[in-house]
């Protein structure tokens, strides 16, 4: 079952990894890169601050935004990396010779499961549960799509890689949500939740 997977993993990575073309190797390695990102989070602490009137909500959206960053990425570096200890596809001699890479972008460590789709999609989850905006969750879930695949056109990643750390990141969110919710009900009991109140 296990050899199955892989060669499932090995056959998606030939279609998905690399191109020849120079310009999609630079949008790649820009999208992969936290830094290219900073207007959007940026513009999302803004949505929340302009939406809540109270300043504590407004630190519990965040706090809970980053609870999401802490949770995934202590379980991927600290637990699953080195417990599968997954050789990334970049890395793995087995693959040198037909794996494509970008100069320039490199990881040491190992691959399963990717921290990048669980951090964005974690992100992306528990942002359009609290929001409610159909436009946004859209755009969230493009935007973790792309990062996802991001790291498998780098060679840093296999699918099945990202597509687990979609899942975690996906059930991390959903549960950093209900908490968030939890704990609103209970120091703002008479809060009135509109869903469209964010614009």
């Amino acid at each position: 079952m296990t050899d199955y997977i892989i060669s499932i993993d090995h056959a998606l990575m030939g279609c998905m990894n690399g191109s020849s073309s120079i310009f999609v190797d630079g949008l790649m390695t820009g999208i992969t890169n936290p830094l290219t990102w900073v207007l959007l989070y940026a513009a999302l602490i803004i949505l929340v601050i302009r939406n809540n009137q109270r300043l504590g909500h407004v630190m519990l959206v965040i706090m809970s935004a980053l609870a999401c960053v802490v949770i995934v990425s202590l379980v991927t570096d600290s637990i699953v990396k080195p417990a599968f200890a997954r050789l990334r596809p970049c890395n793995d001699p087995a693959l040198s010779g037909w794996i494509d890479t970008v100069w320039g972008v490199k990881e040491d460590s190992y691959s399963f499961f990717s921290a990048h789709s669980a951090n964005t999609f974690s992100l992306a989850i528990f942002l359009a549960l609290v929001v409610r905006s159909r436009a946004l969750t859209l755009w969230l879930i493009v935007w973790s799509l792309l990062n996802s695949y991001s790291r498998i056109y780098l060679g840093v990643h296999f699918p099945s890689d990202c597509l687990a750390g979609i899942l975690f990141g996906a059930m991390v969110g959903a549960l950093v949500y209900v908490i968030y919710r939890f704990i609103v009900s209970r120091i703002y009991p008479s809060y009135n939740y509109i869903s469209t109140h964010y614009t």
